[in-house]
């Protein structure tokens, strides 16, 4: 039984990969994480959802591309291996996941049709099911929201923001409504955008499946973690491969130091 990638994945991998190597050097990646060159930012991700990222998990019935979970994950590999700096997590995993499996017939319609065609970016808050804060609460009632998520996913630039509350129900609102307040977070990753955001009696368009149903908020949450630890995977490949060149290149006393056993050892012992 043969249990690595198939033709097709490695094909999109490879093309993601030479993506970024041509239109994100590292200088690039910098210049972006200090707050410059936004404007390319927004070139790296155009082209990158031009090569379909932002319609993968999306069904063919909704303009979307249809593939599945390992298909992302070797996606987000190469992500990660090119430190890309654009949404990905949260708008184009998390967020089409739980429409999938926690939204009636017509919220399938409306949200994924716009993903598939790049109308709407979502941004998705699930901290309140899986790990509220002190003085961070959620409330939906009569279609309306209110309250405090913290580390929420993707909102940078959305349109939309997809929230939960305690019990795993989902809700989606406009970034453009009336009583919602988005502030940019701090955090030590600068290639990803975390927001706090409160809300205070915002309309809400719960996910009808999500009433009585635990299934989509754990299937997103799973899904996100896979893609995050591929990521990670991909990030740490690229270290190893950039120390690895380099010990064949630097040289000292005379010997390139990747001759040196201490540092073949290193490199064996962080990299097999």
């Amino acid at each position: 039984m043969y249990f690595g990638l198939s033709e097709d994945q490695i094909f999109f991998q490879e093309n993601v990969s030479k993506f970024l190597e041509d239109q994100a050097s590292l200088d690039i990646i910098r210049s972006i994480t200090e707050g410059d060159s936004l404007e390319l930012q927004g070139e790296i991700h155009s082209g990158l959802v031009n090569l379909g990222l932002g319609s993968l998990l999306i069904p063919e019935e909704f303009g979307g591309l249809g593939l599945d979970l390992l298909f992302a994950t070797a996606v987000s590999q190469s992500l990660g291996g090119g430190i890309a700096p654009i949404a990905f997590t949260g708008s184009y995993i998390m967020a089409p996941l739980a429409i999938i499996f926690g939204g009636n017939q017509i919220q399938k319609e409306r949200y994924l049709t716009q993903m598939s065609k790049n109308s709407i970016r979502i941004g998705v808050g699930f901290s309140q099911y899986i790990g509220a804060r002190d003085n961070s609460t959620i409330e939906m009632n009569s279609n309306k929201i209110s309250g405090r998520s913290l580390f929420v996913l993707d909102a940078k630039d959305a349109t939309h923001l997809m929230l939960s509350d305690a019990n795993g129900v989902i809700g989606l609102v406009s970034t453009n409504s009336s009583g919602i307040e988005i502030v940019e977070l701090t955090t030590v990753d600068k290639t990803r955008s975390y927001s706090e955001v409160i809300l205070n009696n915002v309309d809400v368009d719960v996910l009808e499946q999500t009433t009585s149903s635990n299934d989509a908020i754990n299937k997103a949450v799973d899904g996100g973690r896979i893609i995050l630890a591929a990521d990670s995977i991909g990030a740490s490949q690229r270290l190893i491969d950039k120390a690895v060149a380099y010990s064949k290149e630097r040289k000292q006393f005379g010997r390139v130091i990747g001759s040196f056993q201490a540092v073949k050892a290193y490199v064996c012992r962080n990299g097999c």
